[in-house]
């Protein structure tokens, strides 16, 4: 909520964080009308659905670790013991796609992480690369993005046609049952986070 009082002379202090945005607002909401401070606030349902996203992201790590690292489950007091280096590369992708997953596609090697986020607007191909790095497998993200092809988002917030909603729905159980290397929760944020990309949305 942005505060005003009339004040046709005034000075402007050095300013920096959200006082920038006080700046952008000077006399365009209400002519000759100064801001004088920008508050804002975060309802409880929105901290709720961190809190829940939080809490579903760790627990998808701990399981995913567990089913590909089973010694990893075993916690022992003693001196430290060097971890192989397949399992290191192993737990990096793991936590880097539960973790990050809804940003980019990050896969481990041993030379360190690779990073590709590239997906061109209308590109089908560059889509389904994106999706099978994310964690799906080809046959699925070739399928998604015939669909894609045929139809156009419902909002720029909301990148899914009513085919490409009702696929995802569909196909969420392989998520679930471990057929894609990728947890539920991001699956759905990757699929959307590429679609967003592929209609140029963002």
């Amino acid at each position: 909520m942005a505060r005003f009082r009339r004040s046709r002379i005034g000075t402007i202090a050095p300013i920096n964080n959200t006082a920038n945005l006080i700046l952008l607002l000077q006399g365009k909401v209400y002519p000759d009308y100064a801001c004088n401070s920008v508050s804002g606030t975060i309802s409880r349902a929105a901290l709720a659905e961190l809190r829940h996203s939080v809490r579903s992201r760790v627990l998808e790590l701990t399981i995913e670790l567990e089913k590909s690292i089973p010694e990893a489950s075993a916690v022992s007091l003693g001196p430290a013991i060097a971890a192989s280096n397949q399992n290191s590369a192993v737990a990096t992708q793991i936590a880097q796609q539960i973790i990050y997953g809804n940003v980019t596609s990050i896969s481990a090697t041993g030379d360190g992480a690779h990073i590709n986020v590239a997906v061109g607007e209308r590109d089908v191909d560059g889509l389904v690369q994106f999706l099978v790095q994310g964690g799906l497998s080809e046959l699925d993200a070739r399928e998604l993005g015939q669909l894609v092809v045929t139809e156009e988002p419902e909002s720029a917030v909301e990148p899914f046609g009513a085919k490409a909603r009702k696929w995802l729905i569909d196909n969420l159980k392989k998520a679930a049952d471990g057929t894609w290397k990728v947890g539920v929760s991001v699956a759905t944020d990757l699929v959307k986070e590429a679609l967003l990309k592929y209609y140029g949305l963002k």
